[in-house]
C-alpha cells in the first residue's frame, strides 16, 4: 500500500474546513436571529435592515490550518456591539451626551446607546453545539 501524504493532507483540510463552514453558517444564522429579534428583544438591532444583511462569513485554509471568520461589514457594527457614549460597555465613551437629527428631520437628545453584543452572544451560546460538530465524524 502507497501512501500519498499530499493527497491525505487535501482530504484532511477539506474535512476540517467542511465541519468549518457548517460552524460559521450555524453561527451567522443565530446573529441574525438575534438581531431580527427572533430570539428576544433584548439584542433586536433592525432598523432599516443593513446591519442584519451585512452578516457574513468565510473559511480561510492556510497551509496547516483553518480559520473561520463571522464577521458584520457594517461601518457601525462596532456600535452596536459595544456600545456609545456614556453607555457604552468599556465606560469611555463621550460624556454629557449629544443631539442627533433622525431621518424625518426632528432632533433628539441622547447619552449614547447600551451594547447589544450580539456576536459574543452568539458565540458563547453556540460553543458547545460547534466543539460537538468537530468532535463528532
Amino acid at each position: 500500500m502507497e501512501w500519498n501524504a499530499d493527497k491525505i493532507s487535501k482530504l484532511v483540510k477539506q474535512y476540517y474546513s467542511d465541519k468549518m463552514e457548517v460552524a460559521c453558517e450555524l453561527l451567522e444564522t443565530d446573529m441574525k436571529e438575534k438581531t431580527s429579534g427572533a430570539q428576544g428583544p433584548e439584542l433586536k438591532a433592525v432598523d432599516l435592515g443593513n446591519y442584519l444583511n451585512s452578516f457574513t462569513h468565510k473559511v480561510i485554509e492556510g497551509d496547516d490550518e483553518v480559520v473561520g471568520l463571522v464577521a458584520n461589514s457594517a461601518d457601525y457594527a462596532p456600535y452596536i456591539e459595544f456600545g456609545t457614549g456614556e453607555l457604552a460597555e468599556s465606560g469611555d465613551g463621550r460624556k454629557g451626551g449629544w443631539y442627533y437629527k433622525d431621518p424625518e428631520g426632528n432632533w433628539h437628545f441622547t447619552l449614547g446607546m447600551r451594547p447589544r453584543p450580539i456576536m459574543r452572544a452568539a458565540l458563547i451560546e453556540k460553543k458547545q453545539e460547534i466543539l460537538e460538530l468537530f468532535r463528532n465524524n
